[in-house]
């Protein structure tokens, strides 16, 4: 399967084309009042969305992805269930590269929902020579307790590829951005931003490997870190276990939302496709 190198391109033009013009300022625009309501739980996503690939000429393989799931249930006195799912599919054709990510979070106690999240993503890369690349990326969050009815950003710019040996990985990139905010009060704001990525890997054994991942955000005054720290332990050739431990930080969130810091701790299986 291939894409085609203007995909993102194209969307990149479509969101800027219409936003463009009034990021360097933030502004609401009414747009109705039918957002969910609720309290802010401090559950959070997954962030591997954002980080850069498996560095191209590491791999001969065109196609490279895995999908996770995990599950908690409790019955009796407690009765409580949590899912969490996520999908990461790269493609690679030299010098172009391309990720397509989704994940879905649901908790509930009982009968009542108390953490709904759901993000997908798509990014684009483009190897300048070895050690540099061009990037862009678009995300889209819905979170019911964010205090937001969704986020869409769009981020672009450079890329280094700092350490790339046989057991480390390290790359940062960084550049402009903007997001759309939509408010569960039924405004949306436009923000103009700076972008940070960073991502680190460290392969114990062929089967066991140390994964982190941090990216920020400045807007202005307002500042959100993502941060994930994860453990992948193999099972089998196709088989992976995941341990993660993720945060999420927000300077300003939203009057709805009760905590500034979320964090997230997962268990789950992962299968190489």
């Amino acid at each position: 399967m291939r894409i085609a190198p203007g995909v993102l391109l194209a969307l990149s033009g479509a969101v800027q084309s219409n936003a463009w013009g009034d990021i360097v300022r933030d502004y609401d625009i009414p747009t109705g009042s039918g957002a969910n309501s609720g309290t802010y739980n401090g559950n959070y996503s997954p962030i591997a969305d954002f980080s850069t690939f498996v560095p191209p000429k590491n791999t001969d393989d065109l196609f490279k992805g895995s999908v996770q799931f995990g599950l908690t249930a409790a019955s009796g006195n407690d009765t409580t269930h949590t899912l969490n799912g996520r999908t990461n599919l790269n493609w690679y054709n030299l010098p172009w590269s391309y990720n397509l990510y989704a994940y879905a979070y649901s908790s509930a106690n009982k009968d009542e929902t108390t953490a709904e999240h759901y993000v997908g993503a798509a990014r684009m890369r483009y190897d300048l020579n070895d050690d540099s690349y061009l990037f862009s990326q678009l995300r889209l969050t819905v979170d019911r307790f964010s205090g937001y009815s969704n986020q869409l950003t769009l981020a672009g710019g450079y890329g280094r590829q700092l350490l790339n040996s046989e057991h480390q990985n390290l790359s940062i990139d960084m550049g402009p951005g903007v997001r759309r905010d939509a408010l569960e009060q039924g405004a949306t704001k436009y923000r103009a931003l700076g972008y940070l990525g960073f991502d680190y890997t460290y392969e114990f054994t062929d089967t066991a490997s140390f994964e982190q991942r941090a990216s920020a955000e400045a807007a202005g005054i307002d500042l959100t870190i993502r941060t994930e720290t994860s453990l992948k332990l193999g099972m089998s050739e196709k088989l992976n276990l995941r341990l993660a431990y993720l945060v999420n930080y927000t300077t300003n969130p939203p009057p709805k939302a009760d905590y500034t810091t979320d964090t997230t701790t997962t268990v789950s299986l992962e299968y190489a496709l």
